[in-house]
């Protein structure tokens, strides 16, 4: 797996956290991979 790094704004990374506690995803690399597989096998 490769590393990418992204800046985003405070109120996005407080919400992610707020989904990560809710839906117990163990990190927010999780989310944000979960997410984008969603997004991407949805769409493309």
């Amino acid at each position: 797996m490769k590393v990418v790094q992204i800046r985003l704004p405070k109120k996005i990374i407080e919400k992610i956290d707020e989904i990560i506690e809710k839906e117990f995803y163990s990190s927010r690399s999780e989310f944000i991979r979960v997410k984008l597989r969603e997004i991407l096998e949805k769409d493309y």
